[in-house]
């Protein structure tokens, strides 16, 4: 059932084919199918299903062979094209699931990725940060360690890191969120 306040305006690039709402639904409208006898067949209007993409967002397939991202497609039709700079989609509330036009934003890189982290959505920290060269496990042996005596640039080589890399892991500037505990003297 659809909702009496929902808006609908064309995809862009297929126009006269399919519509978005700003709800975050995406409908095709009626059209005809060639059958393989060559005779017409026409289709009724319908909602298109969604499925997720492997990143948790919603797509949807247009009939020309590709995925389109739900939440690209709502910023398109109901807020135009994006400003210079602005080439994100953000979420507002966080949730990849909600597609309505009031949770979008058009916005850079830098404050989505800031606004993933800050929700929680992108853990930035140790092994899942993608710069990380290191596991959980590699950095609490480095701080053992340095804490135990050995030499940072003995180590540093040990793991094929820089020295700075120890240093920082050492005096908890890197890696802090791990329960490290001096070793047992």
């Amino acid at each position: 059932m659809e909702s009496l306040h929902e808006e609908w305006r064309s995809v862009k690039g297929f126009e006269g084919k399919f519509e978005v709402s700003d709800l975050g639904r995406v409908k095709a409208l009626p059209w005809e199918m060639r059958h393989w006898c060559g005779r017409m067949i026409p289709q009724p209007e319908k909602i298109v299903t969604q499925s997720r993409h492997s990143g948790g967002y919603a797509v949807v397939s247009l009939r020309d062979g590709k995925k389109h991202y739900v939440h690209r497609l709502v910023m398109q039709a109901f807020a135009g094209e994006p400003p210079m700079g602005m080439n994100d989609v953000n979420h507002i509330d966080g949730s990849k699931k909600n597609n309505c036009r009031t949770n979008l934003e058009y916005c850079d890189r830098q404050h989505n990725v800031r606004h993933a982290i800050s929700t929680g959505l992108q853990d930035n920290v140790g092994e899942s940060n993608g710069m990380s060269k290191l596991t959980s496990e590699q950095a609490a042996a480095i701080y053992r360690l340095v804490a135990s005596g050995s030499r940072r640039v003995d180590v540093a080589a040990m793991f094929r890191v820089s020295c700075g890399t120890v240093d920082s892991i050492a005096t908890r500037k890197r890696w802090a969120h791990l329960n490290m505990e001096h070793p047992a003297a």
